[in-house]
């Protein structure tokens, strides 16, 4: 299990299991990200779009 910060202006935190390496972490809190943004409203979103991921400075540290 790995706790994953993705960066863009600031950062979000994803808890992901089931990953067996930070890279494989990082793309599945990603991915969850992604999904979970699509249910935001439409005023949410609007703040969202506007911000722009940061990958190079992604981080993922495994937690027991």
């Amino acid at each position: 299990m790995y706790e994953v910060k993705l960066y863009y202006s600031g950062y979000v935190t994803h808890i992901v299991k089931g990953a067996n390496s930070p890279d494989k972490a990082i793309l599945k809190a990603r991915l969850k990200g992604d999904k979970l943004w699509d249910e935001y409203s439409d005023a949410h979103r609007e703040v969202i779009d506007t911000l722009q991921p940061w990958p190079e400075a992604d981080t993922a540290e495994e937690v027991i």
